[in-house]
């Protein structure tokens, strides 16, 4: 396969076959790129099994989109590679050996709401105050002791309050309920596999042998648990590959470690380390500022980010009140932008359209609803297109949608009205180049650099598949 586009790290990153190998990639640096040219490298070049291979990341989308590149790169044997989230991968071990620990073949997983249902109504039965005892501090302490691994029993010995004591009882009794019901919640899919391979190291053996190549992305905001599944199931071939930036550790607040990647080498004798310090998205400007704000970390990996971009824009920077005060500044540029202009919104329903001009303008006071917990937008209030003058500014609030129509749109008419992605046409070998099939497209060559997203580039060829 054809590395040529890849810097001199990124080739190293993706040739080092075995052992340990620890890539700290910086923002902007190409992992996503790395982690999927790996993964064809193995298949490839060295003639891994797929179904040696392990990749996990942290959300559905990034699962999604490293298989989406794979599949782009080595067609259908893509998808015979397990790519998961850690949730998706505990809860595929839990499937095939649900009888091991005494569940159901078809046992029910409860979602956030669930869980903090049945403990308001353990709490009702202990007769206990929600206004003296929060139920959702107690859920997510809860789920704090089970990331930690640490049963009702274990996170007693931490109990030193009342309120700490009384999440103690809770626990307790949510476990039972939950074994009643032949039902696990979402930390459940990580606690119960590490406790069946510490229960019957057999299982644990043959998940080693299966999984022989493991990738993990993101690994600065693995948990406990989540370190814990990895390190157990790698250890017997070591070949583990994980990528990340303790600079860049965003879940410390549900228990992710930074000290898991500082401690890798700790952990994994004689690893490779390599480092990704080229930016390919930012300016000069900002990885200055960047740097210069990272080297005040006292625990990192030391690294410096650069990049061949131009310089950019200075930096603006404000500072304001509150959370309501910032709105209002965006609000404010918002309307310099738009000025003397017509402007639609448009998108997904609950998105923010009517929140957005009820900050534009205060006398609006269009109908909103609460964000919903469980699809993280609002409910849908708009229900037809209405036009707005708002100091000098026409601005249309349309519906919500869902999903996308283009009948009546020719596949020319799709490509023509992507501006965003081709802006690069004429850099194509053929004048009418629809970016799909055709030799030398300068399109597909972007995408490969990650100069255009890749999910934007499927969506694209998603929206012309059934067009004349």
């Amino acid at each position: 396969m054809n590395l040529d586009t890849l810097n001199e790290q990124q080739k190293e990153a993706v040739t080092t076959v075995n052992g340990p190998l620890l890539v700290l990639a910086g923002a902007g640096s190409g992992k996503t790129r790395v982690l999927t040219t790996r993964v064809a490298y193995l298949l490839e070049e060295v003639g891994i099994a797929p179904e040696q291979i392990l990749a996990i990341t942290f959300t559905n989308k990034a699962a999604k989109e490293m298989k989406e590149r794979i599949i782009q790169m080595l067609g259908p044997i893509g998808y015979q590679i397990q790519i998961s989230t850690f949730h998706s991968f505990g809860l595929l071990i839990l499937r095939e050996n649900y009888e091991k620990l005494n569940y159901a073949k078809n046992f029910t997983i409860l979602d956030s709401d669930d869980t903090l249902t049945v403990i308001k109504k353990i709490m009702k039965d202990m007769g206990l105050d929600p206004k003296e005892y929060n139920p959702r501090a107690i859920k997510n302490r809860i789920s704090g002791a089970k990331n930690e691994l640490l049963s009702p029993m274990e996170y007693e010995r931490f109990a030193q309050t009342d309120f700490e004591e009384k999440v103690v009882k809770i626990y307790e009794k949510y476990e039972q309920k939950l074994k009643q019901n032949d039902s696990v919640d979402f930390d459940d899919l990580l606690m119960l596999p590490i406790q069946l391979f510490q229960k019957f190291p057999e299982i644990l053996k043959s998940y080693q042998e299966r999984f022989q190549y493991i990738l993990v992305d993101e690994y600065q905001d693995t948990n406990e648990a989540q370190y814990i599944l990895i390190k157990m199931i790698s250890a017997k071939y070591r070949n583990i590959c994980v990528v990340g930036d303790n600079d860049q550790s965003i879940y410390s607040f549900r228990g992710a470690n930074y000290r898991n990647i500082l401690n890798f080498e700790k952990d994994y004798k004689n690893p490779k380390v390599i480092m990704l310090e080229e930016n390919y998205r930012s300016t000069k400007t900002i990885l200055n500022a960047a740097n210069d704000v990272i080297q005040n970390n006292k625990q990192r990996k030391d690294k410096n980010l650069w990049s061949n971009n131009e310089e950019g824009e200075l930096i603006k920077y404000i500072r304001t009140d509150g959370e309501k005060e910032e709105a209002d500044y965006v609000a404010k540029e918002i309307k310099k932008l738009i000025a003397g202009k017509i402007v639609v919104f448009a998108g997904q329903s609950g998105a923010g359209k009517s929140s957005l001009l009820n900050k534009l303008d205060k006398t609006l006071n269009l109908e909103t609803n609460e964000i919903s917990k469980a699809l993280g937008r609002g409910k849908h209030t708009t229900r037809c297109t209405t036009l707005y003058d708002i100091d000098n500014s026409l601005i249309a609030d349309t519906p919500g949608f869902s999903s996308v129509d283009f009948r009546g749109m020719t596949k020319i008419d799709i490509r023509d009205n992507m501006k965003d992605m081709f802006d690069n046409l004429h850099n194509c070998k053929y004048k009418d180049c629809m970016h799909i099939k055709e030799d030398d497209c300068e399109v597909k060559r972007l995408v490969e650099q990650n100069k255009i997203l890749l999910s934007r580039y499927n969506n694209y060829k998603s929206f012309i598949g059934g067009q004349k």
